[in-house]
């Protein structure tokens, strides 16, 4: 029963995807066709089109497709999307789906460090909060979470840059990897350091839902046994 009901659920959240996406294809095509901005300026410049010959303006406009219309337009690129073809970036000179590989493993890794940090850390921070409940820690712990769940991630980005990146120029204020460094000469290091910002920002926010959390089910008789064992495990690693 609670399998079919998983994979009712499953399929229609796969399903409004979809939806959304072809609705904000089509929104975007329609808008891009209704701009009054001229493709081929915008993507070569002034200086570049007027160089160029009528010949060569109409081989790029031809290799653009600017001159068909908008539906026929929206279809060739949707049945080039179903087979993989996403299309070459203007800005980049990759294909997309290159393009959109590269920037998802680093957002995965960023995503995969901060959720292990704040995992780790709101189940450590709620565990105390019960096994010392009532007392300076519970509190303390309690009120770091109100406080910064009331706390906009971004506004908490920019103090950390500011910090770390500005003022102590510990860490470094952007990117992903070093800049004007090749991709062959980037370590897994680099990519380490330049992520502990975002990761840090990420799991702070993450650790006080945390913690909120595993301080309410520390009622339950799985919060009681993880009171219970955490003494144990505190005593393991710290007595020889």
């Amino acid at each position: 029963m609670k399998r079919n009901l998983f994979i009712r659920t499953m399929t229609g959240k796969f399903i409004r995807m979809l939806l959304l996406l072809l609705t904000v294809s089509i929104l975007t095509f329609t808008l891009v066709s209704m701009s009054p901005i001229d493709p081929l300026q915008a993507n070569v410049g002034q200086a570049a089109l007027g160089a160029m010959s009528q010949e060569q303006k109409e081989k790029l406009e031809e290799y653009w497709g600017v001159n068909i219309p908008p539906v026929r337009r929206f279809i060739n690129w949707a049945s080039d999307f179903v087979r993989g073809d996403m299309g070459t970036s203007l800005l980049y000179r990759q294909p997309v789906s290159r393009v959109i590989g590269v920037k998802l493993s680093n957002s995965l890794f960023l995503m995969v460090i901060a959720w292990l940090l704040s995992g780790i850390l709101g189940v450590v921070l709620g565990v105390l909060a019960g096994v010392f409940r009532g007392s300076w820690a519970d509190r303390l712990i309690k009120g770091y979470s109100l406080l910064i769940s009331s706390t906009p991630v971004f506004w908490l980005a920019l103090l950390l840059l500011l910090v770390f990146a500005v003022w102590l120029k510990v860490l470094p204020i952007g990117l992903s990897v070093p800049i004007g460094v090749e991709s062959a000469g980037v370590t897994f290091l680099d990519r380490v350091r330049h992520a502990i910002l975002p990761a840090v920002t990420l799991s702070i926010t993450g650790v006080a839902g945390g913690a909120a959390a595993h301080h309410g089910k520390n009622n339950s008789g799985v919060g009681r046994g993880l009171i219970m064992l955490f003494p144990c495990l505190i005593y393991i690693l710290c007595c020889p």
